[in-house]
This record gives structure tokens, sequence and C-alpha cells, in this order.
């Protein structure tokens, strides 16, 4: 990506690859959004504006979406800072799209809050289309729960995230878990959502 330049020849716009030891500056930053990258190991690249990160893009493979058949070759971009001129939001997003095609990527999947109509519009201007509406929600945990007497939930320790991801292939394939695994369930505590819910066919439709 070639740096945009500003009237007195400040860079405006570049791109640091996650190998690059230029990006050591904006780790804390980044952190949040680059979790998902350093565990599996995959390769994210990061657009920073006036020195500040805007967005990132990740390549890897399904199903950590889960929009296609497992081994789909994606990418995932992560919006850092909305707050942007169209022009840069534009640069953005074209430098996000040519960037996937040359790793050959089959698609492309953001996530953004209503709010951000500008970066939207950009998106969707490049042919970006609406998968599914979210909602944020909330319960109040101040009462006891009736768990499921059969059902446990187990933690998948940092070192065991690529099986995780094999367990969710096989489950959203409709395929058979091991007899412990029924299903898989993805927690990010920090953004407070629950997603990637996987659960085997014959255990399907039971309340869990």
């Amino acid at each position: 990506m070639t740096p945009t330049y500003g009237r007195q020849g400040d860079i405006l716009m570049e791109m640091f690859s996650d190998t690059d030891p230029r990006i050591e500056h904006i780790s804390a930053e980044i952190s949040e959004y680059t979790g998902l990258a350093r565990i599996m190991k995959l390769p994210y690249w990061v657009w920073v504006n006036n020195e500040k990160p805007i967005g990132l893009m990740i390549i890897g493979k399904e199903p950590i979406r889960m929009f296609a058949p497992a081994g789909t070759k994606m990418a995932i971009v992560e919006i850092i800072d909305a707050k942007q001129a169209r022009t840069d939001l534009e640069r953005f997003v074209k430098e996000n799209l040519k960037l996937a095609t040359e790793h050959d990527a089959e698609y492309v999947t953001v996530v953004l809050p209503f709010e951000e109509m500008d970066a939207i519009e950009s998106f969707r201007r490049h042919d970006f289309r609406v998968l599914a509406d979210s909602y944020q929600m909330g319960c109040q945990l101040d009462r006891e729960f009736n768990d499921h007497t059969d059902l446990r939930f187990l933690p998948v320790k940092r070192e065991e995230a690529r099986e995780w991801v094999r367990q969710a292939s096989r489950a959203c394939a409709r395929g058979h878990l091991n007899q412990e695994a029924i299903g898989v369930l993805e927690i990010n505590a920090k953004r407070g959502t629950i997603s990637n819910i996987g659960v085997k066919l014959s255990e399907r439709n039971k309340g869990y």
C-alpha cells in the first residue's frame, strides 16, 4: 500500500503487517482486536491514519464465522475507529478488498454498529450486503438459573483453540463429535458476546 501524504508531507494513512516491527508502538491499542489472530496464528494487517489505528484485516479459514463450509478461505475486517473522513473510509474498504483478493479469500466479513452510518455506507458502496441484524441484550444475574442436569460447559484453553475449531467444523457440518462433547459455544468476555454456536445433529432441538 502506498502511504497517503498530507499537505505538510506527513504520512496520513499506511498499512502494517503483523510481522512489521513498526506495529509494536500500537500493539496495546489493537490487542483487543488481534486476539483471534494471535491464538490461531493467523496473518493480519493494520491500517493507521495519523499514527492511530483505524482498523485491521485477518486472513483465515472457516469455521471462524460459519458462513461457508469448513476450509473456505475468508477475511475478517475489524473496525477500531470508524470516525474517519469518508475519503479515508473509502480507501480503507478498497485496500481491504484488494488485500483479501491478493490472498485468495472467497469473501470478506465485517461487523459494524448501526450508528456508524458513514462506515456502513462505505462498505455497501463496494457491494457488501447485510447478512443479519443483531441485538445487544443484557440479563441481570441476580437470580439462580436451573441448569440442564446433563449439560456441562468445559472451557477451551488457549492451546486447545485449534481443536476447538475442528470441533466447530464437525458440529456445523452435521458431523459427530466425540461422546463427551455435544457442541461448541464461544463467549467473548471483553465484548460481552456469545457467538459461534454449533450443536451435534442428534442433540439439536432438545432445549440445550
